[in-house]
């Protein structure tokens, strides 16, 4: 950093991939103001199970990858990255790729070690 800029807030963008964004958006986005409290966007959250589903939930002896990711609170792609780097080991006898339940819980467990 030089000194011109060392007392002012920074602007940084950290992403992987691609992005479009219409030179009139920037401006928009620039004339506002961002604050790092209010991102202008942001992802969807992965569904979280509900209370009366929780019961279901209990029964149930796999996982399709979107289960997975609303249970550990993360988002889908996260999980695909598990599985890919054997994190999380899956099924994948059927079309889908399924996720035993003892499966998360042994992750859960050894993260959190």
């Amino acid at each position: 950093m030089n000194d011109e800029t060392s007392g002012s807030e920074a602007l940084v963008f950290k992403f992987s991939g691609e992005i479009l964004v219409d030179g009139r958006q920037i401006e928009l986005l620039l004339k506002k103001g961002l604050t790092n409290s209010q991102p202008p966007y942001r992802t969807a959250p992965a569904s979280i199970p509900s209370p009366a589903k929780a019961s279901s939930l209990e029964r149930r002896m796999t996982f399709g990858v979107r289960e997975t990711a609303g249970l550990l609170g993360v988002s889908q792609k996260t999980v695909y990255r598990l599985v890919q780097r054997g994190l999380i080991r899956a099924s994948r006898a059927l079309r889908h790729i399924k996720i035993p339940k003892a499966e998360i819980e042994r992750f859960l467990k050894a993260s959190a070690d």
